[in-house]
């Protein structure tokens, strides 16, 4: 049974924010997310299903009842009853006006996946007033159907054009980085006083002696940091990014392959510092 205050939220449909507004800001934010994606996306990954999943996201489908699969419920005291029909798409186009919004509008709400539509407990209106709401529903979903349609093909498309510009802009920069080589890489300079006394002397023993190692991450020297990342760059094939170095890049203690392209990046500057 339904109560009489849920036959209050019926509300003439098809009469909110325009289909055009719904998908300028739909291609706003599709843009923004691939703006906001790393150029080794658009050089190493699945293009095709990168365009697919931005689409599902944030692409509109069309609204298709099933006016054959609705069903009826009573008010508790009678006076009226809820139609339920079932529908497939966004619920949010029932809200939407189309650019042919003149004419009547249909009246009811929706509820998760069902359109409710209220109607008098009197058999004979009832029947009447049924068959006049599905007309006008099926009138406004043609014409919501008539905007969506043309209008997610543009979007597809906008997604795809910034997709392949933002693959052409990718490949630029990583034809720049082969044609004038790799990242730099830090200079050996001569070794530190320091370092120097810390050579084994003639006699076989250090001239300062070492303490035992104590447990824990070991010492990020300069020379070991250099080190890996030359085996790092000699394993990375053209074009070297920083991103595609970091995936061969050995970490310090040998324990695993790959770090993070920022990582990279501290431990090139810190054997910088350590040239100083």
């Amino acid at each position: 049974m339904v109560t009489d205050p849920l036959a209050g939220l019926a509300h003439p449909l098809f009469a909110g924010m325009p289909v055009d507004e719904a998908f300028g800001t739909a291609q706003q934010r599709s843009l923004a997310a691939v703006d906001a994606l790393p150029s080794d996306v658009f050089l190493t990954g699945d293009l095709p299903g990168l365009r697919r999943r931005l689409v599902d996201t944030y692409g509109i489908d069309p609204l298709r009842l099933d006016w054959d699969s609705c069903n009826a419920l009573p008010s508790d005291d009678g006076a009226t009853v809820c139609v339920f029909v079932p529908f497939l798409g966004p619920a949010g186009l029932f809200d939407m006006r189309p650019s042919r919004g003149e004419g009547e509008h249909p009246t009811g709400w929706v509820r998760e996946h069902e359109l409710v539509i209220v109607l008098p407990a009197d058999r004979d209106q009832a029947q009447h007033e049924f068959e006049h709401q599905r007309s006008q529903v099926t009138d406004w979903v043609a014409r919501i159907h008539a905007d969506v349609v043309p209008r997610s093909e543009r979007l597809v498309r906008t997604i795809r054009t910034r997709v392949a510009s933002k693959v052409d802009r990718a490949r630029q920069i990583a034809w720049l980085a082969r044609d004038f080589g790799p990242p730099p890489l830090p200079r050996r300079g001569r070794p530190s006083a320091d370092r120097q006394r810390s050579q084994p002397t003639s006699s076989g023993r250090s001239a300062i002696a070492i303490g035992p190692r104590r447990p824990g991450r070991p010492p990020a020297s300069r020379e070991l940091i250099l080190d890996h990342f030359e085996e790092a760059l000699l394993a990375t094939p053209e074009p070297r990014t920083y991103a595609a170095i970091a995936e061969r890049f050995r970490t310090l203690d040998g324990s695993h392959v790959g770090i993070t392209p920022r990582h990279l990046r501290r431990l090139l500057r810190h054997a910088e510092k350590l040239a100083e």
